[in-house]
């Protein structure tokens, strides 16, 4: 849509010297004039230009200037454009239906020079300010409103109509495998498309968002409630249906379209929670096509509370001393004897109960408290050497490592006690997404020229593929539990197994394995060459310090 530099006044009149006469006067203001002499000429213009103001007449041939007004309106890039009306007339009934009809304000015959120019000038300095905002609020591919538009229309009219969120990731990947000029071409279809199936089907009338590339929100004027619980997972898979059957053609390139839907029914929350699930289906294969946002929210809002449980366990478990170091004992397989121990980080919520890693690792590694726990573990694991020295295995992620505080006080402990450093093996877990590789080999390095070992945990995955071990410095392997559980029934796992031996051998490094849980596992392994192990055969795991007393 081109426009002038200048300012753009549209000036609708069915009478040639009117128009004339309002043109005279616009020369001083340093305005593009446009003409137009009815209302259908004027409200046509009107959408092809979106100009500045509009001086609209009320009686016209063809269409008059209220009703022109209104097909104006319809329009979100024209609904705060200030139209000022053109009458003789003062009947109340009539500057009633103006402004009913989207009229700003009225411009009285005969014109006084003097106050038109000023009442003019006035209205284009509110159209610059109100330009402005609509720029803000229109999103510039498709030039359908925007998030921070949807937000307003929402807020004034209190969350009183349905939302429907639609993705297709297929906006963005085209856009990265073809171009943004292809891409948003296809997202220009796709909205034209949804507008004409949304007249189509929907029994009320809807106004489409664009909120991101391949997210957009359909509003839906609903007074009749139309949209409710019980018709929405009909009528939307109604809608469903028909989107995702339609082809789009752009540059003689066809393209399909899988598509995300998210329905938020009425409420005070209907663009919060709409938002909130929208952001639950972003990976493609993990929610269903459709899905209803207070569902998702009431489970989202159930993870915050527990999670917030949980935050407070960890905080609480810090400042009280009860974060508890439990231990497996790693056993000699051969004599039987316990030869060390793998520590296991523990907690208590605030009912006393124990909380394995699972429930809770996760949210501390978003909170300032996961390097104090790890901390915490180090300490106990070197006091609980103190009372008996021999192999303490300690967990260590790439969080861990990352983390300069817990880097810090780990080779500080390990420079400050040799002993204690010769007789800690660092096991490292799986790598988080988008850790730095090259921070995990530097910190083995450093721990290995202090003294200690380091363990690749879960042999086959994260750290264990073959490219990345060539860059490690390693001692130990810790067979995937997955491969041990079933050496005794299947004679794949036992040739897996047979393979990580060999790779340990040629590497010249020890093996350790997982979930040795009957006398069968202990001699399969050790018959295949295995030296330690450890699992529910040799016990399960409890408080280091209750297992150092029995010895």
């Amino acid at each position: 849509m081109s426009r002038s530099i200048k300012q753009v006044v549209l000036v609708v009149d069915d009478s040639k010297s009117s128009r004339s006469l309002l043109v005279d006067m616009l020369r001083d203001l340093s305005v593009e004039v446009i003409e137009a002499e009815n209302g259908q000429e004027g409200a046509s213009a009107a959408l092809a230009c979106m100009p500045d103001l509009i001086l609209m007449d009320y009686r016209m041939p063809v269409m008059e200037g209220p009703e022109a007004v209104e097909a104006i309106r319809q329009h979100p890039l024209a609904a705060r454009i200030p139209i000022l009306m053109i009458t003789g007339e003062t009947a109340p009934e009539k500057m009633l239906s103006s402004f009913q009809s989207g009229v700003l304000d009225f411009i009285h015959k005969p014109f006084d020079p003097v106050q038109l120019k000023a009442q003019i000038a006035s209205y284009l300095r509110l159209a610059e300010i109100n330009r402005r905002f609509v720029l803000a609020t229109i999103d510039r591919v498709t030039e359908r409103p925007n998030v921070m538009a949807l937000q307003e229309d929402v807020e004034n009219e209190e969350g009183v109509n349905p939302l429907l969120f639609i993705r297709s990731r297929q906006v963005v990947e085209v856009r990265h495998l073809y171009g943004a000029g292809i891409g948003d071409e296809l997202e220009r279809s796709l909205c034209a498309r949804i507008e004409e199936i949304a007249r189509s089907i929907f029994r009320v009338e809807c106004r489409l968002y664009v909120i991101d590339r391949g997210e957009l929100v359909l509003r839906f004027l609903d007074a009749e409630n139309y949209i409710d619980g019980e018709s929405a997972p009909v009528i939307m898979r109604a809608f469903e249906r028909y989107l995702v059957a339609e082809e789009f053609e752009v540059e003689n390139l066809l393209f399909t379209c899988e598509f995300r839907l998210v329905v938020s029914l009425p409420g005070k929350g209907v663009l919060e929670d709409g938002l909130i699930a929208f952001a639950d289906s972003q990976v493609p294969g993990t929610a269903p096509s459709l899905v209803f946002a207070g569902e998702v929210v009431a489970q989202h809002r159930e993870v915050i509370r527990s999670n917030l449980q949980t935050l407070t366990s960890i905080r609480n478990s810090l400042r009280e001393e009860q974060v508890t170091a439990y231990a497996q004992p790693l056993v000699d397989l051969g004599t039987e004897q316990v030869v060390g121990y793998e520590c296991l980080m523990r907690i208590k919520d605030s009912a006393g109960r124990i909380l394995l890693p699972g429930s809770f690792l996760q949210v501390a590694k978003s909170s300032r408290y996961y390097p104090e726990l790890t901390m915490a573990m180090i300490d106990q694991v070197y006091r609980a050497f103190q009372a008996k020295p021999c192999l303490y295995s300690l967990n260590f992620s790439s969080v861990d490592i990352e983390t300069p505080q817990v880097v810090k006080h780990t080779l500080a402990m390990l420079s400050a006690h040799p002993d204690f450093a010769r007789h800690l093996l660092v096991e490292l877990v799986e790598q988080e997404e988008g850790s730095d590789f090259s921070q995990i080999r530097d910190f083995l390095k450093k721990i290995s020229s202090c003294g200690a070992r380091a363990a690749i945990d879960d042999f086959g995955s994260g750290y264990s593929n073959l490219r990345r071990l060539s860059e490690l410095d390693f001692h130990f392997v810790k067979i995937d539990g997955t491969l041990v559980r079933d050496i005794v029934v299947s004679e794949r796992a036992r040739k897996l197994v047979d393979w990580v031996v060999s790779f340990a051998d040629q590497a010249e490094v020890e093996l350790i394995a997982e979930f040795v849980e009957t006398p069968e596992h202990r001699d399969q392994l050790l018959k295949m060459g295995v030296g330690i192990g450890q699992g529910f055969y040799y016990g399960r795991p409890r408080p280091l310090e209750e297992l150092l007393r029995e010895e």
